[in-house]
């Protein structure tokens, strides 16, 4: 009667660490990173040929991204585009390109997953000669990842406000292209975020500014460049949080 009686007890026992271990197993914790922003380049650029090499250092650390802006103006006979972008070899993938109100520009917008690391080139391939200026904005993070929103506003008059809808815990840059100078760039709307360069990043004239915001909350909002005068252009990309790792959480258990 004892014997059945400790059989019995194990048994339950047994069960009652299994459904723990089970519980356990099935209830996994996610590791996510924060979006952090890391090395910047700004130039401004008469390349005069058909390509472009720049160089720039990405930043070591997990889930790595790359972003590239080109500001650049057709000149009259130059109705080419930017035909595309390398990083240490690997092509870039272009989100947008667009032709904007001002000096008959362009906005070309390019992102990376995963670049490698350190310093490397990037290589930018026009689709014919061009002999005009173009200024570049090359941004590097870690904890993020492609598929953020994207957009270009064509050019109106001053303050350009578009809506844009973010993620969660996203990033947004924003770049303002204009004859004039941009006195602020707010992400989102009301809250003017300080210029990372702002003024002496020029195309034909023309002047880029940039501006890069916190990790903010999800939803659409304006967004607003603001220039002295004139029409501006402005093209926002959302620097999205990477995915959680999902780690399986495991026991052992002993009697």
């Amino acid at each position: 009667m004892n014997f059945l009686k400790k059989v019995n007890q194990r048994t339950q026992s047994f069960k009652a660490k299994l459904f723990v271990l089970l519980v356990i197993t099935l209830s996994p914790f996610n590791l996510k990173a924060a979006v952090t922003a890391g090395n910047q380049s700004f130039a401004a650029w008469n390349p005069n040929a058909t390509s472009y090499t720049i160089s720039h250092n990405q930043n070591t650390g997990s889930d790595g991204y790359l972003v590239v802006v080109l500001g650049f103006t057709s000149l009259g006979t130059f109705g080419g585009t930017v035909s595309g972008i390398t990083w240490n070899g690997v092509s870039m993938t272009q989100l947008q390109q667009a032709i904007i109100n001002i000096n008959s520009g362009k906005l070309a917008i390019f992102e990376l997953e995963n670049p490698a690391t350190g310093t490397n080139n990037l290589v930018i391939t026009f689709s014919t000669t061009f002999q005009g200026s173009v200024s570049s904005s090359i941004f590097s993070f870690t904890g993020a990842q492609s598929g953020g929103n994207s957009e270009i506003n064509t050019g109106d008059t001053t303050p350009t406000n578009p809506l844009f809808t973010i993620s969660d815990n996203s990033m947004v840059l924003g770049i303002s292209a204009s004859n004039y100078s941009t006195s602020s760039i707010e992400l989102a709307q009301g809250t003017a975020r300080s210029l990372l360069n702002a003024g002496s990043q020029t195309y034909y004239g023309g002047i880029c500014a940039v501006a890069l915001s916190p990790a903010l909350a999800a939803g659409t909002a304006t967004y607003e460049a603001n220039t002295s005068g004139g029409s501006a252009s402005l093209a926002l990309v959302e620097i999205q949080e990477a995915a959680a790792a999902v780690i399986p959480r495991r026991v052992f258990i002993t009697d």
